[in-house]
């Protein structure tokens, strides 16, 4: 556990629960093929459960690269460890294509030998990642930089208010289409979660509007991302925010990288929603579809975005 690198008090250790050999099958198909699944398959009350459980929590929570954490019990999902080839309690270091790399029984789990072997994998892994890394950082120049650039994000809402409601007006919007954007700049100033009928309101401005107008309704999306006010527990919050996320990319996003500005607004607040651990999962598609984009690829050339009026994206 020494070995282990700081861990912030409120990481969360994702750990995947596995309940069938269809979970099974669908977490290992889902992992990189350099990857290692470390499963722990356990029986309630048997000796040393509790150390392998908190050998998995603490591995879990420092994310060690390359590792995907699993656990499966043996007595409520016998189907799974039958699927695995698990008779006993323990460990199981798994690649994605079955092979076995390493089995840790609880006792050894007690004494540090999961920390042990988990982080000797983790360095290997680590290790062959080195030159893709580079080969990435030579294709997209600036992408191994530890700090994020993006337009900042100001505390007070009225100016961007204010551009907003001059362009809808200018378009002809209706009373509830203002009613909508002003609610959302409402939520923005008072922290309060957004209603789902004004993100979805948000969604058909976005969609329906000149392109020309979008940045202020860009920017709004993306505060409102930032400020964790998207995807709430109302009824109908995910097929609001779906709508909206959709309509941001359609907005902004162009083969010719014509709109900076707005496209950086707009992988900002992707970039906000996937770093919500309720949100992640269902916005970690959308991410994958966007870097395989020619837009994406645009945004890493060096004549891109130079000026002193934008930031970039790194």
């Amino acid at each position: 556990p020494e070995e282990l690198p700081p861990v912030m008090v409120e990481a969360a250790a994702e750990i995947w629960e596995v309940c069938s050999p269809e979970d099974a099958g669908a977490l290992m198909s889902g992992c990189a093929s350099e990857s290692v699944v470390c499963c722990s398959f356990s029986v309630a009350y048997a000796d040393g459960m509790e150390a392998q459980s908190k050998a998995l929590r603490e591995l879990a929570a420092a994310q060690p690269a390359g590792f995907v954490f699993a656990s499966v019990d043996m007595k409520e999902s016998p189907e799974v460890a039958i699927w695995a080839g698990a008779t006993k309690p323990g460990c199981r270091l798994v690649q994605p294509d079955g092979v076995l790399l390493d089995e840790i029984s609880p006792a050894e789990a007690k004494q540090g030998n999961l920390h042990k072997k988990v982080l000797c994998h983790a360095r290997r892994i680590a290790a062959a990642a080195e030159p893709k890394l580079e080969t990435l950082a030579r294709r997209f120049p600036g992408a191994l930089s530890d700090q994020a650039m993006m337009i900042p994000v100001k505390d007070d809402v009225s100016k961007m208010k204010q551009h907003g409601l001059k362009s809808l007006q200018q378009v002809g919007a209706s009373t509830a289409e203002e009613a909508c954007f002003e609610g959302l700049c409402k939520s923005c100033a008072s922290a309060s979660a957004a209603r789902v009928r004004d993100v979805a309101g948000m969604a058909r401005i976005l969609r329906d509007f000149p392109v020309g107008e979008s940045l202020p309704f860009l920017d709004l999306a993306r505060r409102l991302a930032a400020l964790k006010l998207l995807g709430g527990t109302e009824p109908g919050s995910y097929q609001a925010l779906e709508l909206l996320l959709d309509a941001v990319l359609r907005a902004a996003l162009d083969d010719e990288g014509r709109y900076p500005k707005r496209m950086l607004m707009a992988l900002q607040c992707v970039s906000e929603l996937q770093g919500q651990a309720a949100l992640c999962e269902a916005v970690l598609p959308v991410a994958g579809q966007l870097v395989r984009t020619d837009c994406w690829a645009l945004m890493w050339s060096p004549t891109w975005c130079d000026g002193k009026e934008h930031a970039r994206v790194r």
